[in-house]
């Protein structure tokens, strides 16, 4: 199944595309690993997971450090066995289309593999304003950017006058996922004398701009845009009246200062040059904490760990060692937090401001609870990667995908009888009840065959325009498996379904997670015979049924749509769609 999504296709549409093609990916073994480049002698390893903000993980994604360069597995997992590690910090790229480019810091470990998690964003059109005349991109939050009349260039410095395609996104520190967002990931900058800082940030934005063809637009020499980013409420007693102004450098890899912006009562205003990530940060001396997380009941240093410590995250070693840095003169937490480890955790550590050059060390330890392993297989017994789904009295507590080799491992509360719903994303699926023992030990599960189809609806349409003639196309038959899934993104309170056969692929987009008619703000995009065709005029979605994870998501559909690399114009009436819901 050919589910690429080529340059030519960069829009806000074209990015939900890419999303769902690589969610689709994941389970039709549709990337490839490239083989690292040599490097040296071998010091360290690194090893680690590329999600999306619900968790998801993300195939196809490349990941490069240094001359080396790696995509992620159909699991959204990596490995690069031999990198070169000679100096205290390093910073790995991962880029995939559709999505913001992330870069993390490395730290060099004292022994062992080092890890570390990528959670992209995705990268959506959320504005769009005429160069000639500019404009306002504004967030429902209060947080907007106004780029000033004919201020807009293109790479070469020509002047741009056609409409400017933006994607701005606020990324607020309030936000308990805004660890995992901040580009660089360890806060580390560089002020304007070169001294080096830790950061301390009262809010970020992400803008890019964009032409109709997808070529990158920056500011007008001359022309700056302004920024006007909204102050969490919780941090406005200790917001200053004016606060640095930083930009996120990523050939360099780290912060650098440029400019000030003003406090408007719960906004800090300022003035920009370029576009990148901006920052609105205090500047603080350095200050580093370490610990060791350990696992239930006083057991061992528990790797893989993903900590959050201040405004950062930072994974655990094979011994369950961590180390961070952390701005001083700031209290912080440390915490561990079950959604991001696969329903272990729970714990937090509130933390005094450590001194300049302060050290601080502090061990948790994981509270006592069993936990459930098994493996997902298929009814001949061969290993299937997957998706389970823990329920508690009926309220989803905790999720995760398999592993490379099928297996699973959920913690749960002792003596609570659990059901956990498996599948994967052809619609096969299992649900097996299980009680949890009064004690804390393990319970391992015989394999979880995934054997049963769900009766999902019929996906299908009529479509006339472009050699189509009241064509009934049915989204199955001959050749491979339908795959049928669809997920509401937290990040934006968008639902996201798609429906692929062969090489036919049907996506759908709307705002909202119940039944309903929506009208505004929908997408539906056809990839039909190789040709790509995308929402262009009135189109409607009915949600007839939306259910729990593991249930469907169905309705009907029209619209008009149009090539996306052509001038061709379909219409589509009677449109049927059914899918699993797999994620929150």
């Amino acid at each position: 199944m050919n589910l690429s999504v080529t340059p030519e296709m960069r829009s806000g549409r074209s990015a939900f595309i890419a999303l769902m093609f690589a969610f689709i990916c994941t389970f039709t073994n549709c990337s490839k690993t490239k083989n690292p480049a040599p490097g040296g002698a071998t010091e360290s390893g690194l090893t680690g997971v590329v999600v999306d903000i619900n968790g998801i993980p993300v195939s196809g994604a490349t990941i490069r450090i240094d001359n080396q360069e790696v995509t992620s597995t159909a699991t959204g997992t990596f490995k690069i066995a031999d990198i070169q590690l000679s100096d205290k910090r390093y910073v790995v790229t991962c880029s995939k289309t559709g999505y913001f480019t992330q870069q993390r810091a490395l730290l060099r470990p004292d022994a062992g593999t080092a890890r570390m998690q990528f959670t992209l964003h995705t990268k959506e059109i959320t504005h769009t304003i005429s160069a000639q005349n500019g404009g306002a991109a504004a967030l429902s939050d209060g947080s907007k950017v106004d780029i000033p009349a004919s201020g807009v260039v293109t790479p070469d410095g020509s002047n741009y006058a056609g409409p400017v395609r933006m994607s701005v996104v606020h990324l607020d520190p309030s936000d308990e996922d805004f660890p995992l967002r901040v580009p660089g990931g360890d806060l580390r900058a560089i002020r304007e004398d070169a001294s080096e800082v830790m950061l301390y940030s009262y809010g970020m934005m992400q803008v890019e701009m964009e032409s109709e063809d997808g070529e990158r637009l920056q500011l007008k020499a001359g022309k700056p845009a302004t920024l006007t980013i909204t102050i969490p409420q919780e941090q406005q007693a200790t917001a200053p009246a004016t606060i640095p102004l930083w930009y996120y450098d990523e050939a360099a890899g780290i912060w650098k200062e440029e400019g000030i912006a003003a406090r408007q009562g719960n906004k800090y205003v300022g003035t920009v040059k370029h576009f990148s990530s901006w920052n609105v940060d205090a500047p603080k001396p350095f200050a580093k904490v370490k610990g060791c997380i350990f696992g239930p009941c006083g057991g061992l240093g528990m790797p893989n760990m993903l900590v959050s410590i201040g405004q950062t995250t930072t994974i655990t070693d094979a011994n369950g060692n961590f180390t961070a840095t952390v701005p001083s003169d700031i209290p912080y937490n440390i915490s561990v937090e079950r959604r991001h480890n696969g329903g272990i955790g729970g714990v937090a550590q509130a933390m005094p401001a450590l001194p300049k050059e302060g050290n601080a060390t502090q061990n948790l330890s994981l509270p006592c609870s069993p936990y459930v392993t098994g493996r997902l297989s298929t009814c001949t017994g061969e290993p299937m990667v997957g998706f389970i789904t823990m329920f508690i009295d009926g309220v989803n507590t905790g999720s995760t995908f398999t592993d490379e080799a099928a297996n699973f491992k959920l913690f749960a509360p002792k003596g609570k009888t659990v059901v956990l719903k498996a599948y994967d994303m052809l619609s096969h699926f299992a649900e097996i009840t299980v009680e949890m023992p009064d004690n804390d030990n393990g319970k391992e599960l015989p394999d979880v065959k995934l054997c049963d189809n769900k009766v999902l609806g019929e996906t299908s349409f009529i479509i006339n325009g472009a050699g189509f003639n009241n064509k009934l196309w049915v989204m199955a038959g001959e050749g491979k498996p339908t795959v049928a899934n669809g997920f509401f993104d937290l990040s934006d309170g968008s639902t996201f379904c798609a429906i692929a056969h062969n090489s036919n692929t049907l996506s759908l987009k709307f705002e909202g997670s119940t039944k309903g008619t929506y009208e505004e703000d929908t997408d539906i995009t056809l990839k039909l015979n190789n040709v790509i065709y995308a929402s262009d005029g009135a189109t409607k979605i009915i949600v007839t049924k939306y259910e729990e994870v593991g249930g469907t998501i169905e309705g009907t559909f029209t619209g008009t749509l149009k090539e996306v690399l052509g001038n061709k114009t379909v219409t589509i009436t009677n449109g049927k769609f059914a899918a699993i819901r797999v994620q929150l």
